[in-house]
């Protein structure tokens, strides 16, 4: 994927108490996947490859900046974790972290056999909370359909279980785009997700390019 790098300012709310100040943001622009996103400065990007995570590790560690690096380590450690690195166009996460689950946003797009409108998005909203619901131990909020910058979505909101006795909490946008479906995921420690606005911030800064 070839992303574009473009430095701004715009503010984000990062959490509820937050200092309301702007903060320094970055704006990656992919065209062949057909989005505009724009996180915080401290959210890092996640390269799709081994190679250049393994890179990026050894220039962190260069740097002095063992933390960072180890957080990079953690998206190589398995199997499992470096398969993942291409399930998305796009992930990226916060650090330092807020809590014992990462917070982090993810990417997909889908290609799908009709264009989905406003009305198919309570329906296709019922379909993912079944499918999320699947999981022993996950709560899902009932979606609800929202308006973005980008167009009508899907949300849907909710807690499912972790490995170490922990909950996360994700939010998930349902974004429909011609034949093509945006999944744009969001998460985080579940005691941290009523105050996680920068969520929506991203989401509302999500745009088609």
């Amino acid at each position: 994927m070839r992303l574009a790098l473009l430095a701004g300012a715009a503010g984000l709310v990062l959490w509820v108490g937050a200092a309301a100040a702007s903060q320094p943001t970055t704006t990656y622009l992919d065209k062949q996947a057909g989005f505009q996103i724009t996180l915080p400065k401290t959210w890092h990007y996640v390269p799709s490859s081994v190679a250049t995570v393994q890179a990026t590790v050894k220039k962190l560690d260069r740097e002095k900046q063992t933390g960072l690096a180890s957080a990079y380590a953690l998206l190589i450690r398995n199997a499992a974790a470096r398969a993942s690195l291409t399930s998305f166009v796009f992930q990226a996460f916060l650090y330092p972290a807020l809590g014992s689950v990462p917070t982090g946003v993810s990417l997909g797009v889908v290609r799908t056999s009709k264009a989905y409108g406003a009305a198919d998005l309570p329906s296709l909203g019922e379909t993912f909370a079944k499918a999320f619901a699947m999981t022993k131990g996950a709560k899902i909020d009932k979606p609800a359909v929202i308006s973005l910058p980008a167009g009508h979505a899907a949300l849907l909101e909710g807690t499912d279980p972790v490995p170490g006795g922990l909950s996360a909490g994700f939010a998930f946008y349902l974004i429909p785009h011609g034949k093509l479906l945006y999944e744009l995921g969001f998460r985080t420690e579940a005691s941290l997700l009523p105050k996680a606005t920068v969520f929506a911030a991203i989401a509302h800064g999500f745009v088609f390019a």
